[in-house]
């Protein structure tokens, strides 16, 4: 009977140990099953947070990119105003419009108007080609008729009073414009400038406005944010506006016009605008907001924008809507495998440690929390100075020709699209294998060392300075005309020259220089093929001099 009464207590307790046990381990399940959504959840809620940051950033770079491309249409606009030849020719033809009773004109209007063409032709194949101008139209009063259509020459005369508010205006006050207008023939990112007789500056002719598409703002930003860009217009501005509309260019998803679509795929578009634009757009507030479209989950910003009228007229509904558009799956499968990665985790510390108290286990997470946190840091420092070996010489501590060849191409593409003044040198150490020949190649590695120093002796963070090869090496100046980078290339010859690096105390060191001009180049390897041509010229006058390749064509 004791014994059955013991073998009973012990059941009891074992009972009890195992209600604590089960009672802790469920405890701890819910607690990591928690943990496994809240860690979900903050991951989506930070990704969600990243992609309305994204659209914020893209309607600033929109803006940005807006006003580049009007600036830029305005300096054209401006140039064509005030050459000679075409304002006296427009000024002409407006007279001779003028005696035959305005609208098209007559013979001698024809004339002038012939003349025009003929004359800005030429120049116009390299606008396009080069500054990606679409429109250029020469307006004349009264009211707004059209004088010379550039771009379509067999257009004109046609009075554009209720359509183009900004020639409008700058007929009536002389004073130039920019913005978006819709126009006849197409909508146009547009600057509009007053044309004065050349013989008389205060003899006022009519306007001169340039223009470009959408599509070219859309391409820039395309590139610019990875995303695919589509300009809609409101389908009623651009009836009662242009000529003639194309049926294939109405998406009937949002009864919007398709002014630019980057990425082709109408089908895409269509369903995208369905969802973004269940009712007709009215706003120009940024909506960014996370979609999905046949599976497939999209990030998509949105927002309106006003023409010229609208801006001025402070009008409430906008003209069209520019939207963005990215596949925001590959962000998603990240997050869903981190989340499976933590999960994991919790569960292998739960079947490792379910029968520890809290604080144990607590502690043993704070452990692993931070051995991550310690070797994230040493992985990032190890990729710090496994990323400056892979870009930078072993001696000389300078670029090496790999790197400094991707900096250079960036560079140049830089200052080819902003006509951005950079010049690049290619500097040579005279005689240097003699040094190696006489002092050996420890006396010679350490002459381009110290000479790698003077190198890089007041250079900027824009400049590049690298290693080409042997004892060859390339300066690039940044912002720097012709003329000024062959005065820091003399002023490092003569440094050169004085500071004594020549292994023997009695005798020199001396460098010869090319210098040229990369604007002048068609391509970064035809730029260094210049340098190096005037520094072939260095060498044959005798060394220790800075040819320019300009000086020497």
């Amino acid at each position: 009977m004791r014994r059955i009464r013991g073998w009973s207590a012990h059941y009891w307790e074992l009972k009890k140990q195992l209600v604590l046990f089960l009672g802790l381990s469920c405890m701890l399940m819910l607690g990591s099953l928690v943990y496994v959504f809240q860690y979900y959840n903050q991951l989506h809620l930070s990704l969600l947070e990243e992609v309305r940051k994204d659209g914020q950033e893209y309607r600033h770079r929109y803006e940005v990119e807006y006003e580049l491309i009007l600036a830029g249409m305005s300096q054209i606009a401006t140039l064509v105003a005030y050459h000679e030849a075409n304002s006296r020719l427009f000024e002409q033809g407006a007279k001779a419009l003028k005696l035959e009773g305005g609208g098209k004109g007559g013979q001698l209007t024809e004339k002038y108007r012939a003349q025009l063409l003929s004359y800005l032709l030429p120049s116009w194949e390299r606008m396009t080609e080069a500054f990606k101008v679409r429109q250029l139209h020469f307006h004349v009063s009264p009211g707004d008729t059209s004088f010379l259509r550039v771009h379509k020459p067999d257009n004109y005369g046609d009075d554009l009073s209720n359509v183009r508010h900004m020639i409008v205006d700058t007929l009536a006050d002389q004073r130039p414009r920019q913005g978006f207008e819709i126009g006849r023939a197409s909508p146009g990112l547009r600057s509009v400038s007053p044309v004065y007789s050349p013989s008389d500056a205060t003899q006022f002719i009519g306007v001169l406005e340039a223009g470009t598409s959408f599509k070219t703002l859309a391409d820039i930003l395309s590139q610019l944010t990875g995303s695919s860009v589509s300009v809609l217009l409101d389908i009623e501005r651009i009836q009662e506006t242009q000529w003639s509309v194309s049926d294939e260019s109405i998406l009937e998803s949002c009864n919007c016009y398709i002014e630019s679509n980057t990425s082709g795929d109408r089908a895409l578009l269509e369903r995208i605008t369905a969802v973004m634009f269940k009712e007709r757009p009215t706003s120009s507030v940024t909506r960014t907001e996370v979609i999905s479209v046949d599976g497939e989950r999209y990030s998509v910003t949105a927002f309106g924008f006003q023409d010229y009228q609208g801006l001025k007229l402070s009008a409430s509904k906008p003209v069209g809507q520019v939207l963005l558009w990215r596949s925001i799956e590959a962000e998603y499968a990240a997050l869903q495998r981190s989340t499976l990665q933590i999960a994991l985790i919790v569960l292998v510390g739960f079947l490792i440690f379910e029968v520890v108290l809290y604080k144990g286990l607590q502690y043993v997470f704070s452990q692993l929390e931070r051995e991550i946190r310690k070797q994230t840091r040493d992985i990032t420092e190890l990729n710090k100075r496994l990323l400056s070996l892979a870009n930078h010489d072993g001696l000389t501590g300078l670029l090496n020709r790999r790197a400094l060849m991707e900096r250079f191409d960036s560079l140049y593409a830089f200052s080819l699209r902003y006509n951005h003044p950079c010049v690049v040198m290619l500097v040579d150490i005279d005689h240097f294998k003699s040094i190696n020949d006489t002092y050996g190649h420890q006396a010679g590695d350490e002459v381009l060392r110290e000479f790698a120093k003077v190198l890089t002796q007041g250079r900027r963070s824009v400049d590049l300075v690298g290693r080409y090869g042997g004892e060859e090496f390339i300066v690039v100046l940044s912002g720097t005309d012709l003329m000024k980078a062959t005065e820091i290339a003399e002023s490092i010859r003569h440094t050169v020259e004085m500071s004594k690096l020549h292994p023997n105390d009695t005798e020199s060191l001396t460098c010869s220089i090319g210098v040229a001009d990369i604007n002048d180049a068609s391509s970064v390897k035809q730029a260094i093929a210049f340098a190096d041509e005037a520094l072939y010229h260095a060498k044959g006058e005798g060394r220790n001099s800075v040819v320019t390749y300009a000086l020497d064509r």
